[in-house]
């Protein structure tokens, strides 16, 4: 930067060369523009005009949240997290697994881009995340929380009583230019239903839909009504095989 003389420092009035000289400089070193390093904001010059401009684009086809992770590593890029806690009125992040509702139910998205331990980064919740490994899967493949490795994706639906949590489908299949569009949608519990009144079932209970609550609710197989109903409703096929019941408790 050039050097400007102040009369504070010269300690006498500045000559008529050193004013020129000190605006000559100044109109030098001013700031024409001024980008911020993600691109996201930017000022530019025009003779006097000043114009700010904010990046938009992003923001209108991704959702994202700030978070922060303390799990004593770095978090890598792409992978799937859950809400564990909070700190300082940002979110802590733990890598989500679909074998327990406890590590699934509360699955946040993608990893943005790498975060070291103890610091603040961003979750994509929707929208794209670019220059992932996706080489594994194949262009339109759906992609689920992995039950197995935590922080994961599989191809392969989850079943048997592992946690069902879509995460993303795969825009583009590239080691290291793959795009995956993100769009978590977390599954339920039986007794999560709007219309299942059945919160802590025990051994040899059954669902049976009431018309007067117009809900499904857990009763015991040996309740007089269903045992009942059973033998009214029990459907047979020619053979003498039970192929349908239907209950309904009034």
């Amino acid at each position: 930067m050039s050097t400007i003389v102040l009369r504070s420092v010269k300690g006498s009035p500045l000559t008529n060369t050193e004013v020129d000289t000190n605006f000559s400089n100044l109109n030098t070193d001013k700031i024409e523009s001024v980008t911020s390093t993600d691109g996201s904001v930017s000022i530019t010059s025009s003779g006097t005009t000043r114009d700010l401009s904010v990046a938009v684009a992003a923001a209108t086809t991704n959702v994202i949240c700030q978070i922060r992770n303390d799990t004593g590593a770095t978090l890598t890029k792409g992978t799937a997290v859950y809400i564990s806690g909070v700190v300082g009125q940002i979110p802590t992040v733990t890598k989500a697994r679909a074998d327990i509702d406890a590590t699934s139910a509360q699955t946040l998205g993608l990893i943005t881009a790498d975060i070291a331990n103890n610091t603040v980064g961003y979750t994509t919740i929707i929208g794209l995340i670019e220059n992932v490994n996706t080489f594994a899967y194949t262009d339109g493949e759906q992609l689920y929380l992995s039950p197995t490795t935590a922080g994961e994706l599989t191809p392969t639906k989850p079943s048997g009583g592992d946690h069902l949590v879509y995460v993303a489908v795969v825009e583009y299949a590239h080691p290291t230019q793959g795009k995956l569009f993100v769009k978590v949608q977390n599954g339920y519990e039986m007794d999560e239903l709007h219309n299942v009144s059945a919160l802590s079932p025990t051994n040899g209970e059954m669902l049976v839909y009431s018309t007067s609550s117009t809900l499904w609710q857990k009763v015991s197989a040996s309740n007089s009504t269903v045992i009942a109903a059973a033998q009214t409703n029990l459907q047979v096929d020619p053979a003498g095989t039970a192929v349908a019941l239907a209950i309904a408790l009034g």
